[in-house]
Parts: C-alpha cells; structure tokens; sequence
C-alpha cells in the first residue's frame, strides 16, 4: 500500500480527496467553521485523462497545482534521481542520504514537480525562484529581456534542466502565493485584482462567483510570465518586478561572461562542406558496417541538405513494428514509441521558432543546493549536433581536454554476443577505474575501430550504460556524455541517443555522405548549406525528442 504525506507544515494545510467541488466542505469539518480563517486558498479540481483517479495523485499537492502535464517528465525524473547520487550535498550534509528519493515512485508529473519544487524551497532558495528555474521562459531568444534577466536564466540553464510544459502552476510556500505558465504559454490563467484588495485567478474567467466590489486590474498570465503576492506585505508583484528582484541576487552576468564560454570562438574549420576529402571506399565499407539503406541517403539526408525540409512520402511507413521484424533492426528502431506523436494543442512553426531552444552546455552541472559558483567553465553549444570543426574543436577547449576521457566502443567480431556484453562491462570499468584517479568532464564513446574484423557497440547501448555507470558513481552531474559514431544518421537516431544520455552527438558518417553528394554535385551553393542541414536537422531532433 503506498503512503504519502499530504502536508506537514505550520504553514499551509493541504486538503484533498476523490471528491466532487460541493462535497469538500461537506467532508472536512473544520472548512465550516466560522472560525476558520486564512489569507488564501489554492482550489484545483480536474478530472484526469491519462491516469486512473488515485487519492495520493489528487490535486492539490504540498506547494503547488497544476493544470497541463509536463511533457519531458521521463527525463525530468532520470535527472533528480542522478541528483541523489551527487556530492553537492548543500546543506544538507551529512543528512543528505534522509531525503532520497527526492522524487517518490510512481506518482504524477504534478506530484513530481512539487517533489523537487519542495526540496529547492526547504534548501533555502524562495519558493518564485525555484518555480523560475524549474520552469523557466523562453529567455534564449527574447531580445527584450533584461540582461540581467537573461543571465540569470544562462546561469540556472547549467544547474537544472527545464520541466517543460504546457503548465500553469499555482503555488506557495505559506507567504507567497504565486502562478506561473511555461515557456508555450498554452494554459489560460486569467486574474482579476479588486478594490478590496482581493486577488482571484483561474483558468476559467467564471469560475468564482462575481465579487460585489469593483474591479481596479486584469489580465492574464502570458508564456513564461508570473505573478506573485507578498501576504505578509500585502503587495502584489507583477512578472518584470518578480524576475528583476531573481537576477539581482547575485551578479550572475559577470558570472556568465567569465564562466560560459560559446563553441564558436573555439572552432577554426570552415562549418561549411568544403575543405575536406572525401573517402568514397571508406564511406562504403562504413555504411555496410553500419546497416545502411540504400535509400536512407536519397529520402533522408540529401532533402534535408537540398530543400531545408524534412523528406516526406505520400505511402506512408508500412515498416513492420521492430519486435515483430524478421530483419535485423538497429537498435533505435525499438523505441519509436516513446516519441510524442502530437502536442497539445499543435506547435505553429512560429511559436516553435520562438519559444523552443536547442542549446547544451557541455562541462558537468552545478549543483542545486549549491550558490554561485566562482571556479566552474562550461561550453555552450548552440545544438547538440556538432560538426566536424566543432568536434575537432572540443576536443581541444582549454578547461576541457585534460579532463577527456575518450572509449572505443568496438569489440571483436569472432567474440559474438559475448564479447558485446564483455565490452559494455569493459566501458563501465574503465569509467569506473579512470575516476578513481583523476576527474572527468567529458567521456567520448567512439567506433572509429570499426573494420572488417571489429563490430560497433550499438551507441544508443554505449551511451546508456556509460550514462547509467556515471550515475551509480555519483559523477553524472560533473561529466557529460559525447557520442563520437558512424551509426547515427537520421534525426530519430540521434534523438535517441540525446533522450538517453548524451549531451552532444558527433554523426561522422552522416556528415561525409553529406560531404559526398556535394562533391558530386559541384554545387557551390549545396558546398555552403551544410549548417543549413546541421540547423534543419537538430530542430527535427527537438521536435522529435523522446520521453526520457
């Protein structure tokens, strides 16, 4: 039988059910009593529509509601549970070990969310705060923002991953009551301020009966927006007021100037596909190695270099399921189904435009019941999709490279199933072994062994069980994870392996092929449009991202 702790603070009390809107006051006595009072009330009713009605998953939680669903809740979770393992214990200390799991088993997305949401506010960080790094807007591309602003969101971008939506949250930590929408802004949250002083917001404009005083302010939350309400100094603090008290905390765009360093600068190759040779035997000979189709070249990459679209077919995909396939499949092939087949509702290609980023930072993750750090370098990425010159260039980043440790992820053919397994033994090992002597920021897994006589590890299973080791080391949070292979090659693929654990994928194979139809077509134009590809390609990734 599961257990839950409804609430336990001298603060907020919680109340909850499997009940209808009339019969909560009916159920819980104190509610009519004429000498009950408090300064506000959280009301959540939703019947659900994805998981079967439960008491402990009934809304509202301990510090918050929630109307929407996170959608990359999977990963979400994966990254608190590599949290547990972490030696940024904060203030915790030697107590640490008390609050694992930080995220209980089998609860909602919203009962997540307050999970985490609640050990950031009880480790010290205010309650708006720890809804903006959780849920933060779509600061990358908004020109508008405050740079202190924005630098506030780059820095807490290397410290925690979003939990993206569409939500609306309504929450509080006993003094502030707040509300805020993510980054799509794709829930309605409409408030009315009234000359009493009364403050109500809901996603339905009719959900509280009319009050008799008059209305002085209204409106609505937009994307990424928040508002908050000091109880104790009865103000109420719009979304500019709320992020400009965040950022002034700390002077985080003096941090970032000196800590986050962009790939660009780094990188002396041309970006586009001249300047390179083009090996025709070796493309060959890899994409047999590989499992390559023959019409994966002409349907999937040389559209996408061509027309800046996604290949498309009119046929539609009569592929056999992969579990049912007489054909030996690649491993990816298996897990077509944890991809979102549509968003709720649908992302015009403007908002996506605007509100989705693609950025990664590679160089580990600070810790979140850490402050500011003063000591620790990232690299910022602008896709996880590197290039040849990027890649090259990472490699050689000052901060990073006596910090690389790169795997080859081959085996011998003549050892079979065995030695496949003996090899993925053989990369945790030495995962296990190297940080037993010196730190890491970086594993490289990289087939570039394959030949007649050596197999590739399939990287996807590469790449989880390095993701997997680091984790049970506690070290996932200080090393990242870069996929040097020739395997991957459409965007499915390489989503995969960045929803399983890598930060940063070097296609190598992909990348010649691309190269190749260039060279064959003499084209100039095709010569420069190789980061049109790379640009083209990651959005898909994004779109295509897998629960995980």
């Amino acid at each position: 039988m599961g257990f839950y702790i409804v609430s336990l603070s001298s603060k907020v009390i919680t109340y909850k059910g499997l009940l209808n809107s009339p019969q909560v006051r009916k159920f819980f006595a104190d509610l009519r009593s004429p000498l009950y009072q408090t300064s506000f009330a959280i009301f959540h009713q939703r019947f659900a529509t994805n998981t079967f009605p439960d008491w402990m998953r009934a809304q509202p939680f301990r510090m918050l509601a929630h109307n929407g669903e996170i959608n990359t809740i999977r990963g979400n979770r994966n990254s608190m549970r590599a949290r547990e393992f972490s030696k940024h214990h904060g203030i915790w200390g030697d107590r640490y070990e008390d609050v694992r799991p930080i995220i209980q088993e089998d609860m909602s997305d919203s009962a997540s969310f307050d999970n985490c949401l609640q050990i950031m506010t009880v480790a010290g960080r205010p309650v708006a705060q720890g809804v903006a790094i959780m849920m933060p807007p779509a600061w990358e591309e908004d020109r508008h923002m405050d740079k202190s602003v924005r630098d506030f969101y780059k820095h807490h971008a290397v410290m925690m991953e979003p939990w993206d939506g569409p939500a609306a949250i309504v929450f509080s930590d006993g003094r502030f009551v707040g509300a805020s929408l993510d980054r799509n802004g794709l829930r309605p949250a409409r408030y009315k301020v009234y000359s009493d002083g009364t403050v109500v917001l809901a996603s339905e404009v009719g959900l509280i009966p009319q009050i008799e005083d008059s209305v002085v302010r209204s409106g609505r939350l937009g994307p990424g927006k928040m508002l908050l309400i000091d109880m104790e100094e009865h103000k109420l603090l719009e979304d500019d007021e709320v992020k400009r008290s965040m950022a002034a905390v700390a002077d985080y765009s003096s941090w970032c100037d000196k800590h986050i360093h962009d790939l660009s600068k780094f990188v002396r190759g041309p970006l586009a596909a001249t300047g390179y040779t083009v090996d025709e035997q070796l493309i060959t000979h890899l994409r047999v190695a590989h499992g390559y189709d023959l019409d994966e070249e002409s349907m999937v990459i040389q559209p996408m270099l061509e027309t800046g679209k996604e290949g498309v077919g009119s046929m539609g995909d009569d592929t056999p399921l992969a579990i049912l396939s007489r054909r030996p499949r690649l491993l990816y092939t298996y897990f077509k189904q944890l991809f979102a087949q549509v968003t709720n509702p649908a992302i015009d290609s403007l908002r996506e435009r605007t509100v989705m980023s693609l950025k990664m930072a590679l160089g580990g993750r600070l810790g979140i019941f850490s402050g500011l750090v003063q000591s620790h370098d990232f690299l910022a990425l602008e896709s996880p999709l590197l290039l040849d010159a990027e890649f090259e260039a990472v490699l050689q980043i000052p901060f990073l490279k006596d910090n690389i440790l790169t795997l080859d992820t081959t085996f011998e053919v003549e050892s079979g199933p065995a030695g496949l397994e003996a090899a993925l033994v053989r990369l945790r090992d030495e995962v296990r072994q190297v940080l037993k002597k010196r730190s890491l920021k970086l594993v490289v897994l990289s087939d570039t062994r394959v030949n007649s006589a050596r197999a590739a590890i399939p990287a996807l299973l590469a790449t989880g069980a390095v993701h997997s080791e680091l984790v049970q080391l506690g070290k996932r949070m200080e090393c990242d994870i870069l996929v040097d292979t020739a395997e991957a090659r459409d965007v499915h693929q390489i989503a995969c392996l960045i929803g399983f654990g890598a930060n940063a994928v070097y296609p190598r194979l992909a990348l010649n092929i691309v190269r190749k139809i260039v060279v064959d077509s003499g084209s100039e134009e095709l010569a420069n449009s190789l980061w049109m590809w790379k640009r083209l390609s990651t959005i898909i990734v994004l779109r295509s991202m897998p629960d995980c």
